[in-house]
């Protein structure tokens, strides 16, 4: 308890200060800045070097958060892993295109004719079907079970 309200006490100093400073005049803060540094511009330029530092590190932080947060959905809504011979890959796939032409029509012509597509490639459709909700491994009797 003793500990929060010290906090408490610094963080109302450190309003009060932030609060005098934003509200004293440019020419009052120059003038002590003068005497306090030898070079004021040097001074400014030290700080906005800090500033933008800053902002880099917060910006490197949200970057982090961000890529941390898609990770765990892709965790979380990652299905079961797809793992078919190429030959039933490829009948897997050719299976589902037939069965829904309506939501299959970005694909490629030659992924939509099973031409020219390497084993990834159509492991690769497979997994994008699966996220799609078009396939599910689990439930496909057809997946070598």
């Amino acid at each position: 308890m003793k500990r929060q309200s010290h906090r408490e006490k610094l963080t109302r100093l450190a309003d009060a200060l932030a609060e005098e400073v934003l509200s004293a005049p440019d020419d009052e803060i120059l003038s002590e800045a003068e005497g306090e540094f030898s070079s004021v511009q040097d001074e400014a330029g030290h700080v906005l070097g800090i500033l933008e530092k800053a902002k880099q590190q917060a910006a490197k932080r949200r970057l982090y958060s961000a890529k941390e947060a898609i990770a765990q959905h892709k965790n979380q809504t990652m299905g079961k892993v797809i793992i078919l011979d190429p030959a039933a890959a490829r009948r897997k796939l050719d299976q589902i295109l037939k069965e829904h032409p309506e939501s299959t029509q970005e694909f490629t012509l030659a992924a939509r004719k099973g031409r020219d597509l390497s084993d990834s490639d159509v492991l690769s459709m497979l997994e994008d079907l699966q996220e799609l909700g078009l396939y599910d491994p689990d439930t496909d009797p057809q997946d070598g079970k």
